[in-house]
């Protein structure tokens, strides 16, 4: 039975390999155009879609922002980030609340204690 590297997944559940199926680069790698390694990590608190084909496909996790170098940075206390992506700053809470660190959505954004 022929199986996918770890990096890779079917790119049709319903066709194995032995039918004709192909793989593509799993959730969380990109097609690095690499001989013999074809599938390269996104970096770290980052994912990509599968069948992804660059690193520009990767986008910061929930929780995360990416600075000027594309590196992605938990939100700091008081901020949050909603939606995956390269943004370069998180959203910040509402006046007079506030949030942990890493936060994914501004439900985490909670009143400050009087």
């Amino acid at each position: 039975n022929c199986t996918c590297d770890a990096d890779s997944v079917l790119s049709d559940p319903g066709v194995p390999l032995s039918a004709g199926g192909a793989c593509v680069c799993a959730p969380g790698y990109y097609d690095a155009g690499v001989e013999g390694s074809a599938c390269g990590a996104c970096q770290a608190f980052a994912t990509s879609d599968p069948n992804s084909t660059s690193l520009t496909d990767c986008l910061c996790n929930l929780g995360f922002y990416a600075n000027e170098t594309g590196t992605c940075l938990a939100c700091p206390e008081g901020t949050y980030a909603d939606a995956l992506g390269t943004s370069l700053n998180c959203s910040a809470c509402p006046a007079h609340s506030g949030s942990p660190q890493q936060s994914a959505n501004l439900s985490n954004c909670t009143c400050d204690a009087d």
